[in-house]
């Protein structure tokens, strides 16, 4: 596909860049997202997008599950439980729906009913509170492209206490907007 300057600027104003495979791996094995320890645990990337980091998440779920024996209908209701997603682009979320589909069925899992949800993560707090893993890549929107929202958002606070910059190894996509969805409380970080 040619890239024109008008797939650029619409990029640039959504902040829809997508992360590479190999890059999705190194942030999933930095940030611990590996191992029988993975196993009943909440995980979202609350910018999924067309499911890059989900798809990743999933099949280490269903490898781990597998290793330890679990049966195929017990791991497809964990992935109803623990995985969650958020996308504000309807396209998207159906894109990251077919991939995990995809993921699944390589292990003989399908009619997963997914908590994909389409929306603005900023205005979604069914999770406060909630995740052990909060991962994936945010879209990086300069502040002159957000248009009316920039008020909006500008009204969240933040953090109950300043948050740490995280060590660029770690990559954890944490918001924590009023909004943080980790169990350990996003002053932990």
């Amino acid at each position: 596909m040619k890239t024109t300057k008008k797939n650029i600027s619409v990029q640039k104003e959504n902040g829809r860049f997508y992360t590479p495979t190999y890059m999705v791996k190194n942030i999933l094995d930095m940030s611990g997202y590996y191992g029988n320890k993975i196993l009943k645990k909440h995980a979202i990337d609350n910018s999924c997008g067309d499911g890059a980091f989900l798809s990743e998440m999933v099949r280490r779920y269903c490898e781990e599950s597998k290793n330890a024996g679990i049966a195929s209908d017990e791991i497809k209701k964990h992935l109803e439980i623990y995985i969650h997603g958020i996308e504000i682009e309807t396209t998207e979320q159906k894109k990251c729906i077919d991939k995990l589909n995809g993921v699944v069925s390589d292990f003989g899992i399908d009619k997963v009913e997914w908590d994909i949800i389409c929306g603005d993560a900023l205005s979604i707090d069914k999770y406060n509170g909630k995740m052990d893993y909060v991962l994936g890549n945010p879209p990086y929107v300069r502040v002159h492209n957000l248009g009316d929202s920039f008020d909006d958002i500008k009204a969240f606070s933040f953090a109950n206490a300043p948050i740490q910059p995280l060590p660029l190894k770690t990559r954890k996509m944490m918001l924590s907007l009023d909004f943080c969805p980790l169990k350990i409380g996003c002053s932990a970080l």
